[in-house]
């Protein structure tokens, strides 16, 4: 959020604002976003939910180290917002990049968390996994931001719908999954992040103009 109010105050002043585009025009450019937050949130809400599983089920897995893992977790994606947002790396020709390696990061995490050759290994799934998610969400808003202000309160709107719709969503989901596969669930959260990485690059808007991101 910090990172957000960052990106918005520096946004440059027009001297009048442009043209309300057609609302199909403004809903359509928004949905590689929105879609994009929805199912990284979707993972993300699962896999938090796995976590609290596994330390119920599993002997070797206590409480305190469930609740290890969840401030792991937050201090992971907390220190990744910070390198964003106060370095010189999250810019507009190098966000493609970030949300690639992003992706890749949570599905490595995800697949340590599956395969779980020890128990001290879920530390290390967990950091990559959050750091990976850590690293997308703060991107698609970056990117959400940078609409022409026309468009700006729909594409946050927006943003902001799909990462609910996409985390009550995951919930539910997580709790089946884990409930019917509790050995592979980590592995199957894996296959919706592959699914968005496979549609990457993908369109999204940038002032008045469609662009493609560049990996």
């Amino acid at each position: 959020m910090i990172g957000l109010l960052r990106v918005l105050r520096a946004s440059p002043v027009t001297a009048r604002l442009p043209e309300i585009p057609e609302a199909g025009r403004r809903y359509q450019s928004g949905l590689p976003l929105w879609g994009l937050s929805a199912g990284v949130m979707f993972v993300l809400a699962a896999f938090e939910l796995g976590i609290l599983l596994e330390g119920l089920r599993s002997e070797q897995v206590s409480s305190r180290a469930v609740a290890l893992m969840f401030a792991e977790c937050s201090i992971v994606m907390l220190a990744v917002n910070a390198l964003l947002f106060f370095t010189p790396m999250l810019n507009s020709s190098s966000a493609g990049r970030l949300l690639g390696m992003g992706l890749l990061l949570a599905m490595t995490g995800l697949a340590v968390l599956w395969v779980q050759p020890a128990h001290g290994w879920m530390y290390l799934g967990v950091s990559l996994t959050a750091a990976g998610t850590g690293l997308v969400l703060p991107v698609v808003s970056y990117l959400a931001a940078g609409v022409s202000r026309a468009e700006l309160a729909v594409t946050m709107g927006g943003l902001a719908a799909g990462a609910s719709l996409g985390q009550t969503l995951g919930s539910a989901a997580g709790g089946w999954l884990f409930g019917a596969s509790p050995q592979h669930g980590f592995g199957w959260l894996a296959l919706p992040l592959l699914f968005l990485l496979a549609l990457l690059p993908f369109r999204t808007t940038s002032g008045k103009s469609m662009k493609t991101l560049n990996l």
